[in-house]
């Protein structure tokens, strides 16, 4: 198993390592079943046995989860994938502009339209009663 040095790569590790950890606790549970047959038929050594494999398999089933298999040890191919402070990382917020904000609110039909608003009327009482020396509102200068 490589490392996957692309965004592509680490989800689809991220895709395989949950299918291997659903697998595993799958396993697991079928172990624990057969742990009570083997109980109620006091085979109680194939219990044991059955119980021990039972927490291997969770064992593993955690270690897909958290992927501490190598090459990801420790961090994991999720870590690669969703890291922000990584340079190459794959997940990038997209950049907030005024025509993005306006671009948002025209696909979603205005949704929040009354909250923004409201927040701007806020805004503007709260600056109300300020000096007005804002150079790009001053009046032009002939």
């Amino acid at each position: 198993m490589a490392f996957p040095y692309t965004c592509a790569g680490a989800l689809d590790q991220i895709k395989y390592n949950t299918s291997s950890a659903f697998s595993k606790a799958d396993s697991a549970g079928d172990f624990a079943t057969a742990a009570w047959a083997h109980h109620d038929l006091h085979q109680d050594h194939d219990a044991i046995y059955d119980l021990i494999r039972a927490c291997s398999d969770l064992a593993s089933a955690i270690k897909y989860i958290s992927f501490a298999y190598a090459p990801f040890y420790p961090y994991g191919a999720l870590h690669f994938y969703l890291d922000p402070s990584r340079e190459d990382s794959c997940i990038v917020p997209p950049e907030l502009t005024w025509k993005s904000i306006i671009e948002a609110w025209a696909k979603d039909n205005f949704e929040g339209r009354f909250h923004t608003i409201a927040f701007i009327d806020r805004m503007r009482q709260l600056i109300w009663d300020e000096p007005f020396n804002v150079i790009w509102a001053a009046r032009p200068e002939q």
